[in-house]
């Protein structure tokens, strides 16, 4: 038998071998197996959900203000709501530029919510009908109430901290205080609980057109337009793009406008992102670490039930590489078992939570109502192979320790 193959040989045969399955080596070396599988199960999870808050907050936080924000100049003494007029041209301007790939008309009011029990203020903030239908697919976490006809309680969707605070539920009617030059009262009716982080307070979703009359506004007249990039975009670099073009172009109209992209609107929660990725880099360094510490101890658990073997196979003239090649491939055999069973528990547990929303949070501090999954395949793929080499090469320097052993002791010690 050629030499390369020995190791490969004697490493598979020892690896499906039944005959010490109830020995305590044998016990250890499933007990590294367990603790490999765990860590690598907590990797993939954490991978797995870092990857969820990552895309779910910010999509959370685009719904908001989009990749950039278009608005008014308004000073932070100003009390009273400013808005512009965004006429057809503007918005085909905006649509003509190569990297903007949509654009949404916003209106926003300050307002309050007044129930028996409680009071809450809120921002209100009108889109269209097809953004509306959007968040009621992707951002509700309550069945929504179906479309009713009556003209005298218009349908809204509330921030679920604002309408657990306020105890309001599904189809129950709340009156409105809309705020500004024009205050005035309306009743409307609870369509939806949503998630949309309470950035500037509690958000109230309703249509475009009832805030527009509210305010007694013209139809083209916005506080502020959304503008969504296409994917790949920096949108810092973009804003600045856009804000040359613009200006070149007679685009405004006349009116004072600003750019500002989402990170400049609310850095805070930006940064509390971006905390969460440098917190799942340091948990997964950590865990890949474990399981490397967790494999060493299989495999020298392994080498001490072996010790006769390894005598025999020096007295019949195997090298000492030829023997640290077997245990290596050993140690690989158990590193393979534990990312096999890993992976199961954690597709099992990630199927289980994105399907069935098992774990949940408070929403008033996490921006979303459950435990995200998002399954991203470079993470999986980067995971396995990280933890695997990472594994191996902390196994380098322990295997080294048979070629140390000598055949007088091994036969002593049996």
């Amino acid at each position: 038998m050629s030499r390369f193959l020995f190791p490969f040989f004697v490493a598979r045969r020892l690896s499906g071998s039944k005959a010490e399955s109830f020995s305590t080596t044998d016990k250890m070396v499933r007990f590294a197996v367990v603790g490999i599988a765990l860590c690598v199960a907590v990797m993939l999870l954490t991978i797995f959900i870092g990857s969820g808050f990552n895309h779910e907050v910010k999509k959370r936080l685009s719904f908001l203000t989009g990749d950039i924000k278009l608005s008014t100049f308004s000073s932070s003494t100003e009390e009273q709501p400013s808005f512009f007029h965004l006429t057809a041209e503007m918005e085909k301007s905006l649509l003509r530029i190569p990297s903007v790939e949509k654009v949404r008309r916003v209106v926003q009011l300050a307002g309050l919510i007044k129930t028996d029990s409680a009071f809450r203020g809120v921002v209100a903030l009108g889109f269209d009908s097809i953004t509306i239908a959007a968040l009621e697919r992707t951002l509700l976490h309550t069945s929504p109430a179906p479309e009713t006809r009556s003209f005298s309680a218009p349908q809204a969707i509330l921030s679920s901290p604002v309408a657990e605070e306020l105890q309001l539920e599904v189809k129950d009617r709340f009156p409105f205080y809309s705020l500004g030059e024009q205050p005035s009262l309306r009743v409307l009716t609870l369509k939806g609980k949503s998630d949309i982080p309470e950035v500037n307070g509690g958000i109230l979703i309703l249509p475009i057109n009832y805030l527009q009359k509210q305010a007694r506004l013209a139809e083209d007249e916005v506080s502020y337009v959304e503008i969504f990039l296409k994917s790949g975009l920096n949108p810092e670099e973009e804003a600045d793009k856009l804000a040359r073009i613009l200006s070149e172009t007679s685009f405004s109209e006349g009116q004072h406008l600003a750019l500002n992209t989402a990170r400049e609107l609310m850095p805070a929660l930006f940064d509390w992102v971006d905390m969460l990725d440098a917190n799942t880099f340091l948990l997964l360094s950590i865990m890949a670490i474990v399981a490397g510490f967790t494999a060493i101890t299989g495999i020298l658990v392994l080498m001490l039930g072996r010790t006769r073997m390894i005598g025999v196979l020096k007295a019949l003239g195997t090298s000492g590489a030829l023997l640290h090649q077997l245990f290596l491939l050993l140690g690989g055999n158990i590193a393979l078992r534990g990312l096999f069973w890993g992976n199961l528990i954690a597709f099992v547990v990630a199927m289980l939570q994105k399907g069935f929303k098992i774990l949940t949070l408070d929403p008033s501090i996490y921006y979303i109502s459950y435990v995200p999954i998002d399954f991203t395949w470079k993470g999986w793929i980067l995971v396995n192979l990280v933890a695997l080499a990472v594994i191996l090469i902390m196994l380098i320097l322990p295997t080294r320790i048979v070629s140390r052993i000598k055949v007088a002791d091994t036969l002593r010690f049996s």
